[in-house]
């Protein structure tokens, strides 16, 4: 018996006494019993900030008119004979020019204060004037020669700013709280049969001496000037009653409403309803009121596309 109780003070871990079966769950209460007051009103503002941070994701971006636009499905390359030229529609607001460089290296600098400049290096340039109209056809000379694949390879790359074509839109008159210019990056390439294709790879816009890369959105947003009555971009897929008029981040998708995109305890706070990725934010267009000498022209970024932080802030995506 003596060297048995001192072989358990030697050793305590190996001491197991055993209360009585009824003593266990009791003490088990006994030390939930305090903690449960505490662990409740825990809970509750924990429940108000996850409400609040999905509140915060619904962010409202001002909507910028566009004096110039181009038509990004209507981009052809042509040839005729020897000589290729560059095919395409555009809508502007005012009067300006069109400017279209061959085989042109830099021109992607940005950040405050800075306009789109013209590129450091150029094989050719040619210009046209626009004038203030809707799916104005335009027609700018790129390469007079042979085969247009030959001077192509190796003159795209877009680490080092090299693009086969960079297309500038600009209009006369500026205004400091319109897009007054416009540049596309354009890639040129041939199928099997020779034909040939042009890819936009790049957009930029220039707003308030500021240059931003232009992003396009998956649908379209109702014109502001239409919200009275009835509407042409589709209804909210969540309601079926409202316009859409928000856009999820990151994959671009135009899906909802106002109304819908508020709800925080919704599927669609934390995943797209369209392709089911992971909501990073939400962004709708602010109500602001039209001006009536604008009722003819279509809101070109202010509904199908929207402007991305300065470039210097991050690098360029396809």
């Amino acid at each position: 018996m003596g060297c048995a109780a001192s072989a358990q003070d030697a050793s305590p871990y190996h001491v197991q006494p055993r209360p009585p079966a009824s003593s266990q769950p009791s003490a088990a209460r006994r030390q939930e019993a305090p903690q449960q007051p505490q662990q409740q009103p825990q809970a509750r503002p924990q429940a108000a900030s996850s409400k609040a941070d999905s509140e915060s994701k619904v962010a409202s971006a001002p909507l910028v008119r566009s004096l110039v636009a181009l038509r990004r499905d209507s981009i052809k390359l042509v040839s005729e004979t020897t000589e290729w030229f560059l095919d395409f529609e555009l809508d502007a607001k005012d009067p300006g020019v069109a400017t279209a460089f061959f085989l042109a290296v830099g021109g992607l600098e940005a950040g405050a204060n800075m306009t789109l400049s013209a590129p450091s290096s150029a094989r050719s340039s040619s210009e046209a004037p626009f004038q203030a109209a809707l799916k104005q056809p335009m027609r700018l000379h790129l390469y007079t020669g042979g085969d247009l694949r030959i001077q192509l390879s190796d003159n795209f790359d877009v680490k080092e700013d090299k693009f086969h074509v960079m297309l500038d839109l600009r209009a006369e008159h500026g205004d400091l709280k319109a897009v007054v210019a416009q540049r596309s990056c354009l890639e040129l390439t041939f199928d099997d049969a020779g034909h040939g294709q042009v890819h936009v790879h790049t957009q930029l816009v220039e707003c308030a001496n500021v240059v931003r890369a232009l992003t396009p959105l998956y649908g379209t947003m109702p014109n502001p000037r239409k919200l009275g009555g009835s509407f042409e971009g589709g209804e909210c897929v969540i309601c079926l009653e409202k316009p859409k008029e928000v856009a999820i981040l990151h994959c671009r998708h135009v899906c909802l409403c106002s109304s819908c995109a508020k709800i925080t305890s919704s599927t669609w706070s934390f995943q797209c309803p369209v392709c089911r990725g992971r909501v990073a934010g939400m962004v709708g267009m602010s109500q602001v009121e039209a001006e009536a000498e604008d009722a003819q022209v279509r809101p070109f970024h202010k509904c199908t596309e929207y402007y991305q932080r300065p470039l210097r802030q991050y690098p360029l995506m396809r």
